[in-house]
């Protein structure tokens, strides 16, 4: 019994040694600095949460129909409500069929508050995907030269850099290593 109880006392010690380093601000740095860095300001997206003064930007690449950018959407608003970061969306759909749901997504934003918003968000994620039709008649917009501007902001930005896949968590421009780290460690490394 002494042995088992040993063992995990020896992971459990790994584990944390492991976290240690791999929550080291150099080491992620480091890491970080070897990935892809792409051009990127406030001014690229006006989808832009919490903390706009952050001197840290956190960049969401999203698809809206993208099964992993919902599980990303639970650990953004967990980050957004636990500090004070700033966390900027950039849509895309890989299709203009789904333009239409980016746009929704934009009109919402440009009509709420931000802790509607992101409750608006969970909806989207939870149920809205899947329904685009009836969360659009839930939530009716008409389309106008805002929406329009930023989702072309959205577009070009996207074509520009030539993303593919989503999501894409970018720290400051520089893609994080999503086998390494998730957004909650970045919040833990510089306790934003």
């Amino acid at each position: 019994m002494g042995d088992i109880s040993s063992d995990l006392k020896d992971r459990n010690n790994i584990s944390q040694e492991l976290n240690s380093i791999k929550l080291d601000k150099d080491i992620f740095n480091m890491l970080i600095n070897k990935k892809n860095k792409y051009e990127i300001t406030k001014s690229n997206s006006n989808i832009i949460l919490g903390n706009i003064e952050s001197n840290n930007l956190i960049t969401i690449i999203t698809n809206p129909h993208c099964g992993p950018c919902a599980k990303l959407h639970k650990k953004i608003k967990k980050v957004l409500r636990e500090n004070k970061c700033c966390i900027q969306y950039i849509l895309t759909s890989f299709g203009s069929h789904f333009e239409e749901s980016n746009k929704l997504i934009i009109a919402m934003y440009q009509k709420m508050e931000q802790d509607k918003f992101l409750d608006f968000l969970d909806e989207w994620y939870d149920y809205g995907r899947f329904n685009t039709d009836k969360i659009i008649h839930k939530y009716p917009f008409e389309c106008n030269t805002n929406i329009e501007n930023e989702l072309l902001m959205h577009k070009k930005w996207i074509d520009k850099v030539k993303i593919r896949s989503t999501p894409v968590v970018l720290f400051n421009g520089y893609e994080i290593p999503s086998n390494i780290y998730k957004i909650e460690d970045i919040e833990k490394i510089y306790s934003l």
